[in-house]
């Protein structure tokens, strides 16, 4: 009788882990009686590990050679590496992480020659959660191993099981994903639709470029174009006399006020200010906000500094309408209010309009951040925000005729490089003091 034996080249396994402090203890024989985890992990005859990079900190540098002397018992086959993190408090997680985060940066993966498998089983909670995060961010480029011990009752290695953060390989995750993707094909990234069929062209190439850009998109065109008028749509600051506006596929119209302006953050041209305390108007919308943050979006608005100059500084009260202030720090308490709500959207119309150059310039640079993750429409005029807006739509008669950079609008929109020229003009006008 002739036998064949399929001989199937396997990869190394290599397993990364943390000692357990506690688990994993045991100096007499009757540790062999226990499960612990770093080493029940060595014993299964379904998973051979190659190679053991064992993390442990300096006090348990004794357990940490015990351990490896463990496990080449069970599985002589293992090689354990030790490798010694300074950590004085495993419970901290600023420490642990950028430990860790060395840990990785510092082991010299091979992914195509090896596979790598994550044990986060034992450690801290905190440093359970540290490996996890690193295992995700693909710094530890393996899957997530978890074991357990066994049942009730019964001896040997224990159970193990690995999960894999690719979610992209698992159908049921992927199908989810695909269908948020087509939710989010809606205006604004957000669940805005119209039943315009005008006004849906419209919006349709709008959204193709907000799903694209993670950056603020500016709109620009000439008076009339509809600008502003998009903007207040979705507010709900003007109702549609032709077709809907929806938020989530409900009609603006059907939403609660209240709900809607929650997740929709709006700053116009004009801005209207109460006759109280500039903490009281900053905190308009989310009048339970602890001074602490009130003060933080005045500080990324640019707006903490003159604040601060005032008579009673936050507590100072303003009168109606702010006629106490000048236009640009009416302006910056505006930017503060909208941030201070965490809205999905912010819509900015013409913001910066009465702000000086070098203060748009701050305010600008603290938006990008805070308004990363949240899609950002801002309707502006001044030269400078359109030269460094990252995508520009160039409306006109309520249509989307171009979108781009400014370069490439300079270059192919007739109606791009008109509105360019005569703001060019203007602004040498305003200049030169005439």
């Amino acid at each position: 009788m002739l036998i064949l034996k399929s001989m199937v080249s396997r990869r190394p396994t290599v397993v990364v882990g943390i000692l357990g402090g506690r688990l994993d203890a045991g100096q007499t024989e009757d540790r062999w009686s226990r499960w612990r985890p770093t080493v029940s992990v060595c014993q299964h005859e379904d998973l051979v590990v190659d190679r053991f990079e064992l993390i442990h900190l300096p006090a348990e540098r004794d357990l940490a050679a015990g351990v490896a002397r463990d496990i080449g018992t069970v599985s002589p086959e293992t090689v354990v590496t030790l490798h010694e993190i300074a950590v004085s408090d495993p419970w901290d997680f600023e420490e642990v992480f950028a430990s860790l985060h060395g840990f990785a940066r510092s082991l010299p993966f091979r992914t195509d020659d090896e596979d790598y498998l994550v044990h986060i089983t034992t450690g801290t909670h905190v440093q359970q959660i540290c490996l996890f995060l690193l295992a995700e961010s693909r710094h530890l480029p393996g899957r997530i191993l978890q074991s357990s011990p066994p049942r009730r009752g019964r001896a040997g290695a224990g159970l193990w099981r690995t999960i894999d953060l690719d979610l992209s390989r698992y159908d049921s995750i992927a199908a989810r994903f695909a269908l948020e993707q087509r939710e989010d094909l809606s205006f604004l990234k957000s669940g805005i639709d119209t039943r315009s069929p005008a006004f849906n062209a419209l919006i349709g190439r709008i959204e193709r470029v907000a799903v694209a850009s993670p950056l603020p998109i500016l709109l620009t065109g000439p008076t009339g174009a509809g600008k502003s008028t998009l903007l207040s749509l979705v507010a709900r600051y003007q109702e549609a006399t032709a077709g809907t506006v929806s938020v989530d596929g409900v009609d603006v119209r059907a939403w609660d006020r209240t709900a809607l302006r929650r997740g929709v953050a709006v700053v116009f041209q004009e801005t209207f200010l109460f006759s109280a305390t500039v903490a009281e108007n900053i905190a308009f919308g989310r009048p339970d906000a602890p001074r602490e943050d009130v003060e933080r979006v005045a500080r990324a608005a640019r707006a903490d500094g003159f604040i601060r100059e005032l008579a009673k500084g936050y507590d100072t009260v303003i009168g109606e309408r702010g006629v106490s202030l000048s236009g640009g720090q009416r302006q910056r308490i505006a930017i503060a209010r909208a941030l201070l709500t965490d809205p999905r959207i912010v819509l900015l119309d013409d913001a910066t309009s009465a702000i000086d150059p070098r203060t748009e310039h701050e305010i600008q640079e603290a938006m990008a951040e805070l308004c990363r993750g949240r899609t950002t429409f801002v309707v502006a005029h001044r030269l400078s925000t359109v030269r460094r807006a990252d995508r520009i739509l160039l409306l006109d008669g309520g249509r989307l005729v171009a979108s781009g950079t400014h370069a490439s609008l300079m270059s192919e929109s007739p109606l791009y490089r008109t509105l360019f020229a005569a703001q060019t003009v203007e602004g040498d006008a305003e200049g030169s003091g005439r």
